[in-house]
């Protein structure tokens, strides 16, 4: 939404500034939640008996579920928010 003279309406202009926030929010949320299980799957994954076997496979199988978990949470949050465009950058 324009005026006459071609600038983006005040209206448009906090809509887009809104969806940067609220896109903000779910990088924020996806950040606190996804990482650390990663980390502890990459640290339960990088310990190997002699064999060359995982050494702990509790420990492995349990992080891999919690980082499946996380990804999926990560991937609904990813679905589920309208995420800004380039021309929502522009108009900001």
């Amino acid at each position: 939404m324009t005026d006459p003279s071609g600038d983006p309406s005040i209206r448009a202009r906090a809509a887009a500034r809104a969806k940067i926030a609220r896109a903000g929010h779910s990088v924020t949320e996806i950040d606190r939640h996804l990482w650390g299980p990663i980390e502890r799957l990459e640290r339960a994954g990088s310990a190997s008996n002699g064999a060359g076997i995982y050494a702990d496979i509790p420990r492995f199988r349990s992080a891999l579920a919690e980082a499946a978990t996380a990804i999926a949470d990560a991937q609904k949050i990813v679905r589920e928010t309208d995420w800004p465009t380039d021309q929502d950058y522009d108009i900001a």
